[in-house]
């Protein structure tokens, strides 16, 4: 694996930090966002970052790090060590939290395209909102739909790469335009 390997856990480590910016997309409803939303933000990656560290440090200590599984670590891990209640147990976390990513990400995202659609950056129809339940509720279907159809056709290793480089790239044009905008 070598440097290369290094560099393939980083991005998929990467995922795990995806989600933030929906703290910053429902700072609207926030009495005091200018400090609830980085108490927030450094808290959250305060527990996921020490979640992994805890985590990799148990699964070293569980296998030797050359008979890791790369797709399922801990499954493998616990079937390796006989305890199959525990494999089963760590597959429906495993799949519990994909589910909670996918409702965070959809979370976010209608309210960044009903931002963009009042401003005009993209149809205005993706702006309307509905008037009983205060949704933009094309926007909730039409990017519901997207996603659905784009977790259809590709595995999930490729989603997870694809989210994590177009996270990684969102989050280096807003750190360049607040550079740009600040100076």
């Amino acid at each position: 694996m070598g440097f290369n390997g290094v560099l393939a856990g980083a991005a998929s480590c990467f995922f795990a930090y995806i989600g933030f910016d929906g703290l910053a997309t429902a700072g609207e409803e926030a009495s005091d966002p200018g400090r609830s939303i980085p108490i927030a933000t450094f808290v959250s990656m305060s527990i996921v970052t020490g979640s992994y560290v805890l985590m990799a440090a148990a699964l070293t200590l569980m296998i030797p790090y050359w008979q890791v599984h790369p797709t399922a670590a801990f499954s493998d891990a616990f079937e390796t060590r006989g305890a199959l209640w525990a494999k089963y147990i760590v597959a429906i976390g495993a799949l519990s939290g994909m589910t909670t990513s996918l409702v965070g990400s959809m979370f976010a995202l209608p309210r960044c395209v009903y931002a963009m659609a009042n401003d005009g950056l993209i149809f205005k129809s993706l702006a309307q909102i509905h008037p009983k339940t205060q949704v933009p509720t094309y926007a909730v279907l039409v990017f519901g739909a997207a996603t659905a159809m784009i977790a259809l056709m590709f595995d999930i290793e490729t989603l997870v790469e694809f989210l994590s480089i177009g996270t990684l790239m969102a989050y280096t044009i807003v750190s360049g335009s607040v550079i740009i905008l600040r100076s």
